[in-house]
């Protein structure tokens, strides 16, 4: 009998985790994992009345050929584009935490990937791994730190193998950060990432004023507008500044090389 009751305890403590997952409302977004080995419990949270994620984790790097961090994600196809206001709460002892927006191939940690993320020492920055177990690489653009402790906005794009990546500043034209190719499978994991850049430190990060927009969504959001033609149009005019600014981007500045 004790071993019937410690085996079913067992089983209960093992499962409510996932049961937890299960029932967590993300949003947009399906799911919440941690990719690689965090030392530390992350936790996500959204409030549907903000539309507002808070995404606290640790995560030793997402660099090299092995990545440690926290993905909320969802499985999608296609072209897509996903903007976000990204915010890094507080002060940290490194000025490697990294937070921001991911197209990814798989939860595996040496996965090949797309990223655009805010790092807390003021830069912004395309990171991408070309393939599975190769190394990562970025394009990256200061921006000033007082701007930095504020929430930054950011565009990742996935344009068939061709992913490029904006910081957008109000009332003014998107800042390129850069463009690469990244071969990736269909369907891809696409989401917000936190990594601390510490095994045994957790960072914080809101993301708010999140648009995901997909090719593989747009079916379902022209049956919802049917009824309305206004809608349709307010977002045929959103494109346009997009557009207009892929013309004519800003020439890229004070890349550096980011770790």
């Amino acid at each position: 009998m004790k071993k019937t009751i410690t085996l079913l305890f067992a089983i209960f403590i093992f499962l409510s985790p996932l049961t937890r997952a299960a029932e967590q409302d993300l949003g947009i977004f399906e799911q919440s994992s941690d990719v690689g080995q965090l030392n530390l419990e992350s936790n996500v949270s959204y409030d549907p009345n903000t539309k507002q994620y808070t995404i606290t984790a640790a995560g030793e790097d997402m660099w090299n050929d092995t990545d440690a961090f926290h993905f909320a994600w969802k499985k999608l196809s296609g072209d897509m584009t996903l903007t976000a206001d990204v915010h890094l709460l507080g002060e940290s002892t490194n000025e490697y935490r990294k937070a921001g927006l991911m197209v990814r191939q798989s939860l595996d940690t040496n996965s090949a990937y797309a990223d655009a993320v805010v790092h807390g020492r003021g830069l912004v920055c395309l990171q991408y791994r070309p393939a599975d177990d190769a190394n990562t690489a970025d394009q990256c653009k200061k921006i000033p730190l007082k701007k930095a402790k504020k929430p930054v906005t950011i565009k990742l794009q996935r344009q068939g193998n061709t992913f490029t990546s904006y910081i957008i500043v109000k009332d003014e034209a998107p800042r390129l950060l850069g463009t690469e190719e990244v071969i990736l499978k269909d369907p891809v994991y696409v989401g917000m990432v936190v990594c601390s850049h510490e095994k045994e430190l957790q960072e914080t990060a809101v993301f708010s004023n999140i648009k995901l927009e997909s090719a593989e969504q747009e079916p379902e959001q022209k049956t919802k507008q049917e009824p309305k033609q206004e809608p349709e149009q307010e977002s045929k005019q959103e494109l346009k500044p997009e557009q207009e600014t892929e013309k004519t981007p800003q020439p890229d500045e004070n890349l550096e090389n980011e770790g």
